[in-house]
């Protein structure tokens, strides 16, 4: 699982267009739901606030979401 959070977030790195960012977004918050190492998560966070960013998304961000999840996954 490692692994392909690792090609998720290298993939999403490189994403310029609209269609493909917002795919990108919801592909980073899936992976961010597996992920547990701190700087993977600043980092997932960090990449869908700025593709959130780039496409105007209108909705509460969903890095505030995965921070949620995250709380509740870590105080089981």
């Amino acid at each position: 699982i490692a692994e392909g959070v690792d090609v998720i977030c290298g993939i999403a790195m490189l994403i310029q267009d609209e269609p493909s960012t917002v795919s990108s977004i919801q592909c980073l918050f899936a992976a961010g739901l597996y992920t547990h190492d701190q700087k993977k998560r600043e980092a997932i966070v960090q990449l869908i606030d700025e593709h959130q960013a780039r496409i105007a998304w209108p909705v509460k961000s969903l890095s505030e979401e995965l921070r949620t999840e995250w709380a509740e996954s870590d105080a089981r």
